[in-house]
């Protein structure tokens, strides 16, 4: 009785059960967490004086991007909230594995970002000790990232924790640890990131120096 009521997806697409209501809930989710990623990392546009285009740097997200970012991840998270009617711990992994899902996008657009450094944008000027453009930008990428990660990092206890102490009950502390748990994909995807994308090449491009 309980798989029937669980549900299956049937071959025309359709699903039965609980799994049809459990599949529109976690499209909506996702809709709702990917809304802000349309406005991170808009491509800029400038014209030289003959009026063509000239590449540029993309624009970073903002701190007040970023907050507003780290809101919409909580907000959903707060929906699996067991003093809200969040039931069982299923639910936490559930939404944050939506929320995995939207940093990996976030993570995709951050990369697309990264400026290639080459030969000349790894060296240091030796008048001002200032980094070349690209480099600059790369590292502010960096330091996007690292904002992130620290918000995702203290998702699960400002969602489910903080908002009760000192009243936070055994529940609260399970569903954070849950959501911490589901989120650690996420977190390492930002490491590789930063990792791969960013620090690796600035310091072949130094060591080439």
């Amino acid at each position: 009785e309980w798989t029937a009521l669980e549900g299956e997806e049937v071959s025309d697409g359709n699903c039965t059960g609980l799994l049809g209501l459990q599949s529109a809930f976690l499209k909506e989710s996702t809709k709702r967490l990917h809304a802000p990623l349309e406005f991170m990392f808009p491509e800029a546009v400038s014209v030289d004086e003959n009026g063509l285009a000239v590449p540029v740097l993309p624009t970073l997200p903002s701190r007040y991007d970023l907050a507003k970012l780290d809101a919409a991840m909580r907000e959903e998270l707060s929906l699996a909230d067991p003093r809200q009617g969040g039931g069982d711990l299923g639910m936490a992994a559930m939404i944050s594995a939506v929320v995995v899902g939207m940093l990996r996008e976030f993570c995709g657009a951050a990369r697309r970002a990264v400026s290639e450094v080459g030969d000349g944008d790894g060296k240091a000027d030796t008048r001002t000790s200032s980094l070349g453009e690209g480099v600059t930008h790369n590292l502010n990428v960096a330091g996007v990232m690292s904002n992130l990660a620290n918000f995702v990092r203290n998702a699960p206890d400002a969602t489910f924790v903080n908002p009760y102490r000192p009243a936070q009950s055994a529940q609260h502390e399970e569903a954070s640890h849950a959501c911490r748990v589901a989120l650690q994909p996420a977190l390492q995807e930002i490491d590789s990131l930063v990792g791969e994308s960013i620090l690796d090449p600035l310091c072949r491009s130094v060591n080439r120096k």
